[in-house]
């Protein structure tokens, strides 16, 4: 039997979200007593930073542009770590949230 290609990305992408979801804890803990928000602006990090891999989120933009996403931001530990648009959107123009999670 052959896995249908949108059902193999959708599984795909639910693991690289599982483990990248898992992965730097230890890091959290040690930020857990700063107040990262609510604050006017967010903060942002690095991705190393928050113990996820540049790399995977890389192929994640990549996933993004060929589904013909709106824009993509993830945050981890309350810091932004990636944020990207996808023409014609702009981060000045708003649009529909179609996914929206937190742990």
């Amino acid at each position: 039997m052959q896995i249908p290609r949108s059902a193999f990305s959708k599984a795909a992408l639910g693991v690289f979200l599982l483990v990248a979801s898992a992965c730097g804890s230890a890091a959290f803990a040690e930020d857990a007593a700063q107040s990262l928000w609510p604050t006017r602006q967010w903060q942002s990090s690095t991705p190393e930073e928050q113990g996820m891999d540049s790399a995977a989120l890389a192929n994640l933009v990549a996933y993004g542009t060929a589904r013909s996403f709106d824009s993509l931001l993830i945050a981890r530990h309350g810091k932004i770590v990636l944020d990207a648009y996808y023409a014609p959107y702009t981060a000045d123009i708003p649009h529909v949230i179609n996914s929206c999670t937190r742990r």
